[in-house]
């Protein structure tokens, strides 16, 4: 199996654009990025109420105020923007509880605003991992799945999925990691082909995660920035 030729991306921004108005393009969206929101929430909330507000923040920001609509890529990174409309969100979020229970109106924010000011939410008492960690380890952990799928799309074409299957748990861990000599027996070929198999796949498996990656944000330097990023996030599992 031959390194693939990269390809222009598209997916996440590409695809944001091109189907940001229907109604396939905003539940593609909503079920790419939901396990990142909820990772989030997870880290600020119990459970129970990170799953009941990730399902209020993408009924209300997302299809009810069409965040679609308004995402820019050319204003940064698509991950820095969920961030920061969620951020907006849980301000709000905590403003108009507040003052259901005082009785009085509430202010929101707009999506469009330059900045964040005032109230925090509390952290509830959820383990170490800092919310923004969270974000990012589920984040690059999604990149990782559509690359790994990306992967195993390209050896079905070539019929090579049943080395796919094999080495995936030397890929991603997904399962019990097995001697080169017992894979080899189970492929019917020697150790050293088993080695050029994984060393092909792992190259496949990156070329498509820089695609992802890419397709995420906007110009050269933020590219290789937010590559980096991801890479060291997903060492660090």
């Amino acid at each position: 199996m031959n390194s693939p030729t990269p390809r222009f991306p598209t997916t996440q921004w590409t695809r944001l654009e091109q189907e940001r108005e229907t109604p396939e393009g905003r539940e593609w969206f909503c079920e790419q990025y939901r396990p990142a929101i909820l990772a989030y929430l997870r880290t600020k909330m119990e459970h129970h109420a990170a799953e009941d507000l990730c399902q209020e923040f993408f009924a209300s920001v997302v299809l009810k105020q069409n965040l679609l609509r308004t995402a820019d890529r050319h204003r940064g990174r698509l991950r820095s923007l969920l961030l920061t409309v969620l951020d907006r969100f849980l301000i709000n979020h905590q403003r108009k509880h507040r003052a259901a229970k005082r009785g009085g109106g509430v202010s929101h924010q707009s999506l469009d605003e330059p900045g964040i000011h005032g109230d925090t939410l509390p952290v509830a008492d959820m383990g170490t991992v800092a919310p923004d960690h969270a974000f990012d380890r589920a984040w690059a952990i999604g990149l990782m799945e559509r690359a790994l799928a990306a992967t195993e799309a390209d050896c079905r074409r070539l019929n090579k999925l049943r080395v796919f299957d094999l080495l995936r748990p030397l890929l991603d861990g997904s399962g019990p990691v097995r001697s080169h000599a017992e894979l080899a027996r189970d492929l019917g070929c020697t150790a050293r082909e088993v080695t050029l198999f994984l060393s092909r796949l792992r190259q496949r498996v990156a070329n498509h995660l820089y695609e992802e990656v890419a397709a995420t944000v906007q110009g050269k330097d933020s590219v290789l920035e937010e590559w980096e990023s991801v890479r060291r996030t997903l060492q660090a599992m």
